[in-house]
């Protein structure tokens, strides 16, 4: 997952200025648990999930990803009744990828939103600025961010469904030894949020013995050109090539690396998630020849998606349903994995306020852990449709998602899952690879 880091030195200064404006500004203490000024939700009214998400900039695909997963949830969830008798509404907070605009974006969306009950967000962009704003206020948030520190905050607020990105490491080096190539080049961008993929992998790669990297380069972003590094590279004929670069340098990079290649790709790419991002698909399928070459030579690792039965139906005709003024060619979103994991904090958000027979933040957090355990003679359920129905009649259940594996948080709120290998296939279409699935248990034996 690509993500941009910011200089931080002054945010934790920065957040607790802007959180006690914030505390004033709501005439009681941050911790009352009361979002803003509105108080208790009246009955019938609207609540709100905000999406605290850039939604301009280089990393504006994570807002369209929450907007596409929490429209479809606002769709599913109204269409079955709403929430305790309240519609659900979609609020989209853009922090535009950096801490400095996001903590005053997030303290601004928690002083003056009425009857905000659930966020979904933040992103890696800004997850450390504004989650103490968020813990504080005790708005239960599902972070879309995959860096590997959150994995053990203690905030109460915080829950994630998304793996952190350095199990995509070793799912890289997993998959490589699986197809069996001998040697291997590693290349990625030189930012503090790429580089966090190459410990797990290069760790992997040398426990498991093959294959045997023979070069590993880190490049500058957004470069006009990398004929250098593309000589080197060459020059050490790899197998394989490991990569993480954003849209606008992968697109030159592997472009120049066809044309210095002579006029086709070299190699096999196994790629970070980025990979199967639409925005990053769309720019980079154009810049190398189309999508049949992405689909022969490129594959990248993704927490395990949903791609048929009811569950996912509902998802997708919700997505369909979409508004086009909101949600821009809804079916692209289908398969997106951190488009799915919104969609289940959204649900998750919604079924635990039923199981609480109440929206306020602070009484339905409890049930959010709560509903994703088994017990005996509970009814396993997928989104909003089956879990409402199952415990407006008095069942228990257990959430286990749109993809069906279960979610099982940990201490610290993390349910990072397993990892699959896909590929965007010559239709554009996010395609799982058989066979090619591993458990949480082997990324976290290979990552250690």
């Amino acid at each position: 997952m690509i993500i941009r880091e910011y200089p931080r030195k002054s945010l934790p200064m920065i957040a607790l200025v802007v959180l006690a404006i914030f505390t004033a500004s709501c005439g009681a203490p941050a911790t009352s648990g009361a979002p803003a000024t509105s108080g208790a939700p009246a009955t019938g009214s609207t609540v709100v999930f905000a999406m605290t998400m850039p939604f301009t900039g280089a990393d504006g695909v994570f807002g369209s990803n929450a907007l596409a997963a929490c429209t479809a949830a606002k769709t599913l969830i109204n269409s079955h009744g709403g929430i305790n008798g309240h519609q659900l509404d979609c609020l989209p907070v853009d922090t535009r990828g950096d801490p400095a605009d996001a903590v005053p974006a997030v303290a601004k969306m928690l002083a003056t939103t009425s009857n905000l009950v659930g966020v979904i967000g933040p992103s890696g962009d800004e997850a450390t600025a504004v989650a103490p704003l968020l813990d504080a206020a005790n708005v239960p948030f599902f972070p879309t961010a995959g860096d590997a520190p959150l994995g053990q905050w203690t905030y109460r607020s915080f829950y994630r469904l998304v793996p952190p990105d350095d199990v995509g490491g070793s799912a890289m080096a997993l998959w490589a030894n699986q197809k069996g190539y001998k040697t291997a080049a590693a290349l990625f961008g030189s930012d503090i949020s790429t580089q966090g993929t190459v410990p797990t992998l290069l760790a992997g790669l040398t426990k498991l013995g093959s294959p045997r990297l023979v070069s590993n380069q880190k490049v500058a972003l957004d470069q006009t050109s990398y004929r250098t590094e593309i000589e080197q590279l060459l020059a050490t004929k790899p197998d394989v090539l490991f990569s993480e670069l954003d849209a606008p340098t992968a697109s030159t990079f592997f472009s120049e690396l066809e044309q210095l290649a002579g006029g086709t790709m070299p190699f096999p790419v196994v790629f970070s998630n980025a990979l199967l991002e639409p925005v990053w698909y769309s720019a980079v399928a154009k810049a190398i020849g189309g999508p049949s070459v992405l689909a022969k030579y490129f594959v990248g690792p993704n927490s395990i998606v949903a791609t048929s039965g009811p569950a996912w139906q509902d998802f997708a005709t919700a997505l369909l349903a979409s508004p086009k003024d909101v949600v821009k060619n809804p079916a692209q979103y289908d398969f997106v994995g951190t488009t799915q994991a919104d969609f289940d904090g959204a649900n998750l958000m919604a079924l635990a306020m039923v199981a609480a027979k109440s929206v306020d933040p602070q009484t339905y957090a409890p049930w959010i852990v709560k509903l994703t355990q088994p017990s005996t003679g509970a009814i396993q359920v997928q989104d909003f449709t089956d879990g409402a129905s199952a415990l407006t009649a008095g069942k228990t259940i257990q959430f286990v998602g749109l993809a069906g594996t279960g979610i099982n948080f940990n201490q610290w709120h993390n349910s990072p899952g397993g990892e699959e290998m896909e590929f965007w296939s010559n239709a554009g279409i996010i395609t799982p690879i058989p066979g090619a699935v591993f458990t949480s248990t082997q990324l976290n034996a290979l990552g250690q």
